[in-house]
Order: structure tokens, then C-alpha cells, then sequence
């Protein structure tokens, strides 16, 4: 079976408990890409071979006439690393995870996609989607083209608000893209326990174009509270890291001066002794 390994990072905000976790997807088969010890359960991502025995998606370094790059890492997931993409053909993968919390509460404050992408195909008829599931694949939205759930999401391109990305034609060159679906999340009130998923499709129509396709890399999920990581069950004796004053600057303890510790669980707590 293959693995797929993902960057998993902490960060602490200085004035509460918020903890942000990255899931991001390198392709990189042979090695955790930053050597960080993982989440139980991880983030699944599966190149379905059920809806098509003969899903082009695969794994690996680009070896194309277009794709001879990747964005960050040796691999991507790509319409075949070496051969033009087939005519009259659909192939997906998903990455599946399961919510801890429901999707509506206000801990939910991070809920965003982001990736890379290359495309190179026809403009007519063969194009890429994106799709997201509240419910384990039964109901999906086209978080793209389906205008009835555009005002719930915000999409960037190349650090540009407002648009979006687009999975046909050529691109040229690697294209930076996100899409903040915070507000989707609070509509669509996903219960703890249910499997949300995204859909990433490649589609075409009979005439052969001859043309790369369209690869991905670096996949970030970003969600907080943490997915797969329960921290109500993890106890951590804390300790002193620093003291910072108001301003951020480390300083030594003293009196009569307010004063931020930051303690080693990522809390923190204004403190002024008097003297």
C-alpha cells in the first residue's frame, strides 16, 4: 500500500489556546517531509480505482513535454507522469478526514484548502474540478463553478481575493491557490464523528489534444481544532519558556511592569507583581 506523508505543524497564538494544525500533502513516499511525528487517524487521500480501474492519477516526479517540474518536492500527483492524458476519461482521488467538532462552532475558525496546480489541456471540454462532501460522498459542491455556494466561500489566486483558480486551458506556470470555506462550514453545520471529503477530478472529452493534463502539489488542509488529534486526553506538565513585555521583547522577570509568560503547552498569561 502506498503512503502519503503531509507536514503537520503547531502554532501557538500569544494570547489564548488556539492551536492551528496543517495537514500538507509533498508526495513524497519514502520520508515524513519534515520529520514531525503525525496525527492519529491521518488525513486520507485515495486515487479511486473503484469508480475507474484505470484512473490516470498517479504519484511521482514529472516527465512530461509541459510537467518537467514540480512545484516544492521531487513528486506530484499528476494525469500519468510521463504519457499524454486519454480521451473520453474521468479519474479522481479524495482526501477524506473526520470532523471532531461540529463544523458550525465557533473553534472552527480556520477551515481553508490551499494548493498548487499546473494545467495543460484543451479548453473545450477537458477540465478539473474540485469538489467538497459534508457527508462521506453522498451530496458533493462544486466549490468552483456552483454559484449558489459562492458567497460562503473566499478564493484567492496568486494572492489575489476574489479569484478563482482555473483547471483548463494553460497556465504556464505553477499557480498558488486557496479557498477559505469557514463560512460553508458554519452553513453546512458538519457533525463530530462524520467523514467530510474533497473531490479533485480530472475530465475529458474523445479528441485526443496531446497535452499534459494538470498535476497538483502541496495540498494544505487547515482546520482548526485539531482532526485526529484529541488534546482533552493529552496531559502536559508546562513550563516557563520566556517572558516578553507588551511589545513582544524578551525580557527578565521584574517588578511593577506588565508582563506576558509563555509557558511550554503554547498558553500564556499577562502577569504584574507589584513591589
Amino acid at each position: 500500500m502506498k503512503k502519503y506523508t503531509f507536514l503537520l505543524f503547531l502554532f501557538f497564538t500569544i494570547s489564548g489556546h488556539t492551536q492551528l494544525v496543517i495537514y500538507e500533502y509533498c508526495f513524497d513516499q519514502n520520508s515524513n517531509c519534515a520529520n514531525y511525528t503525525m496525527s492519529d487517524p491521518e488525513p486520507v487521500l485515495k486515487i479511486d480505482t473503484v469508480f475507474n480501474p484505470n484512473n490516470v492519477w498517479q504519484i511521482g516526479p514529472p516527465q512530461k513535454t509541459v510537467f518537467v517540474n514540480s512545484f516544492s518536492s521531487p513528486n506530484v500527483i499528476i494525469t500519468d507522469t510521463i504519457s499524454t492524458y486519454p480521451t473520453n476519461d474521468t479519474s479522481r482521488f479524495t482526501i477524506e478526514n473526520t470532523a471532531i467538532q461540529a463544523s458550525s462552532s465557533v473553534n472552527w475558525s480556520n477551515f481553508q484548502l490551499y494548493f498548487k496546480y499546473f494545467v495543460d489541456s484543451d479548453t473545450i471540454s477537458d477540465f478539473g474540478l474540485i469538489e467538497f462532501s459534508p457527508d462521506n460522498g453522498t451530496t458533493w459542491i462544486d466549490l468552483i463553478n456552483d454559484m449558489s455556494y459562492d458567497s460562503y466561500l473566499e478564493w484567492s489566486l496568486n494572492g489575489n481575493v476574489g479569484v478563482k483558480p482555473t483547471l483548463t486551458g494553460s497556465s504556464v506556470t505553477w499557480m498558488e491557490a486557496s479557498v477559505n470555506m469557514r463560512d460553508l462550514g458554519v452553513l453546512l453545520d458538519i457533525q463530530p464523528g462524520t467523514t467530510f471529503m474533497w473531490r479533485f477530478s480530472f475530465i475529458n472529452d474523445a479528441i485526443q489534444n496531446n497535452r499534459d493534463g494538470l498535476m497538483y502539489d502541496d495540498i494544505v488542509i487547515e482546520i482548526t481544532p485539531p482532526i485526529g488529534l484529541n488534546e482533552m486526553h493529552i496531559e502536559v506538565e508546562k513550563t516557563l519558556v520566556k517572558v516578553v513585555d507588551l511589545q513582544g521583547r524578551e525580557v527578565n522577570t521584574r517588578t511593577n511592569t506588565p508582563l506576558i509568560y509563555i509557558y511550554s503547552d503554547g498558553t500564556s498569561e499577562k502577569v504584574f507583581r507589584i513591589e
